[in-house]
């Protein structure tokens, strides 16, 4: 992924040698940031807070008997990395606990790994990060690029620029009345209030989308953009 450094060999022996070790300070425990994150409410300010609460945190990640091989040690933390398929895509798996480990399985090794190099790992092999195996809890990469390189990540939800340019682009239609981003597995979902009454409303959200499209903010902020217009009747 552009922008990211690439792991160095010494800092990948490190990080293999990491998942051979436990953190006695760390019991597993769900932690309170995280605790606090996953009790907001709205999906999209649950992603900000989940994302803003793994700053200078770490996950855990399952390890397997059958990976503890001593050839192991010579391998890159993106290659020990466990994958899941969540609606047809391949995920990187980590748990905010052992509680929510177990659920998924029973064998594996819970090993506590900093945020920040998961992330690293995770961005270099161009995957998103999906935390307890919940669809809702999917961190983009847009996020993994943030909080492996230490900045902040803003959400296009919380994005205020790129709201107020998509807003203008908005206002130049009047069959759409409204629009709202919103998170998904594999990137970001834009939803438009679309007035039916309005005559030839699905030319102007095609025009409309063409143009969201077009901003130069939306390719780094969202992803890959999926559209979904809601039919409504104004009043």
């Amino acid at each position: 992924m552009n922008g990211l450094p690439e792991l160095s060999p010494q800092q990948r022996a490190k990080l293999s040698q990491r998942l051979g070790q436990k953190n006695i300070l760390d019991d597993g425990s769900l932690t309170r940031q995280m605790a606090a994150a996953l009790r907001v409410e709205s999906a999209a300010a649950r992603l900000s807070a989940v994302v803003a609460a793994l700053s200078d945190s770490r996950l855990l990640i399952p390890v397997f008997p059958h990976a503890t091989d001593s050839h192991e040690n010579h391998t890159s933390l993106t290659e020990q990395l466990v994958r899941v398929e969540l609606d047809g895509v391949q995920l990187i798996s980590a748990f905010s606990s052992v509680a929510e480990l177990s659920k998924s399985s029973e064998v594996a090794r819970p090993v506590p790994i900093p945020v920040q190099q998961l992330a690293m790992a995770a961005a270099l092999a161009n995957q998103p990060v999906v935390i307890d195996r919940r669809p809702d809890l999917v961190v983009p990469l847009s996020a993994l690029a943030a909080l492996a390189t230490g900045d902040t990540w803003v959400a296009p939800w919380d994005d205020e620029p790129l709201n107020r340019e998509m807003t203008q682009v908005l206002e130049k239609y009047p069959a759409l009345r409204a629009l709202r981003f919103l998170p998904s597995i594999d990137g970001t979902v834009l939803e438009l209030l679309v007035d039916i009454n309005i005559s030839l409303a699905r030319e102007q959200v095609t025009k409309a989308v063409q143009e969201f499209r077009e901003l130069p903010r939306v390719g780094a902020a969202c992803g890959k953009l999926s559209v979904i217009p809601k039919p409504v009747v104004a009043v």
